[in-house]
C-alpha cells in the first residue's frame, strides 16, 4: 500500500507539472463495497480537508465521470450544473476530471483544477486521460505485488510448520508452536487448532 500511494503521488504531481494551468489534483479512488469515490492523493491544496468529500456514482463531476468512463472538462465550475458545491464555494473556477480504469473495471479518478476560467484544452483533456490509464496500471500492479507478497508469505508459513513438523515428536509442542508461527506470520488477533476426540467426536 505504501508503494501504491508513492506512484499516485508520482502520477499526481506528473499531472500538475505536464499540463501547465493544473494548480491541483486529485486522485480518487472507488470503492466498491461502500459504492464512493475517496480522495487517496490531494496536491496543492493548503488544506487537504477540502478535498475529502466523498463522492457516489453518478454524483457530481467525478460521480459522472466515474459511471460513464469519459473525462470531463468544465471552463467555468459556477456556470455548470454538472457541479455541487458543498459548504464553502470552492476557490478553483476550472475542472477537469478522468476516469481511471482497467478495462471495465472501475478504479477511480484523476482530476486538475485551475484558479483561471477556460483553463484547459482539448490536448490537456487527452493527456489526463492518459495519465488515468496509467494511474489503472500502477493500482493494479500494486494490488498484483500485495497478492505476490501474500502468496510468500503463505508459502513462508508452509514451510516453517513443515519443517517443524519434521523436528517435533511432540503433538501438544507442536501444535502450539504452529499457532504461533501463524500469528505472527500473518498477524493474526486469534489463531487455534481443534482437534476431534475419538470418543465425543
Amino acid at each position: 500500500r505504501v508503494a501504491l500511494q508513492t506512484v499516485l503521488q508520482m502520477i499526481a504531481v506528473s499531472a500538475q507539472e505536464l499540463i501547465p494551468a493544473a494548480q491541483k489534483a486529485v486522485i480518487h479512488l472507488w470503492d466498491e463495497e461502500g459504492q464512493t469515490l475517496t480522495a487517496q492523493t490531494v496536491i496543492g491544496y493548503e488544506n487537504a480537508a477540502s478535498s475529502q468529500l466523498r463522492m457516489r456514482h453518478n454524483e457530481g463531476v467525478a460521480g459522472q465521470v466515474i459511471a460513464s468512463g469519459e473525462t470531463v472538462s468544465i471552463a467555468d465550475i459556477e456556470k455548470d450544473g454538472r457541479f455541487i458545491i458543498h459548504g464553502d464555494s470552492p476557490k478553483f473556477r476550472s475542472l477537469m476530471v478522468a476516469p481511471v480504469q482497467s478495462g471495465e473495471r472501475k478504479l477511480g479518478t484523476i482530476s486538475v483544477q485551475s484558479d483561471l476560467v477556460g483553463a484547459f484544452t482539448e490536448e490537456d483533456s487527452r493527456l489526463l486521460s492518459v495519465l488515468g490509464a496509467q494511474a489503472a496500471a500502477a493500482i493494479e500492479n500494486a494490488h498484483l505485488l500485495e497478492t505476490i507478497q501474500q502468496s510468500l508469505k503463505e508459502v513462508d508459513a508452509l514451510y516453517r510448520i513443515t519443517r517443524e513438523l519434521a523436528a517435533s515428536l511432540d503433538a501438544d509442542q507442536l501444535m502450539q508452536e504452529v499457532v504461533d508461527l501463524l500469528q505472527n506470520i500473518f498477524h493474526y488477533y486469534h489463531a487455534s487448532i481443534f482437534i476431534i476426540d475419538p470418543e465425543t467426536e
